[in-house]
């Protein structure tokens, strides 16, 4: 991961700026959470203020790309994940099954 920390940061980068900017209804996120013209709450979470921050799972999210770019590479028949977070297993089938 560390080889590809820069792309791998771009991309994630390039995904919390998609979220931002995601419709719900006629809006965006942003403007969903716009306290005033020119600021939106959104910059305040964890998530978009990108800080490295052990609740703000950006890790793993990061780990998670690393791991769509493996497996993109990749013929399998069966990921094996040895954990007890069943979140995690659900992402991991998710990006298999792209």
């Amino acid at each position: 991961m560390e080889e590809h920390s820069e792309r791998l940061r771009s991309r994630f980068l390039g995904f919390v700026h998609d979220v931002g900017n995601s419709r719900s209804g006629v809006k965006t996120v942003l403007e969903h959470l716009q306290i005033r013209p020119t600021f939106s709450y959104w910059w305040l979470t964890l998530f978009a203020s990108k800080r490295w921050h052990p609740d703000s799972h950006i890790t793993e999210a990061v780990k998670l790309i690393a791991l769509e770019e493996v497996l993109a590479g990749l013929k399998y028949s069966e990921i094996i994940v040895e954990s007890e977070n069943t979140f995690l297993h659900s992402l991991v089938g998710q990006l298999a099954h792209k």
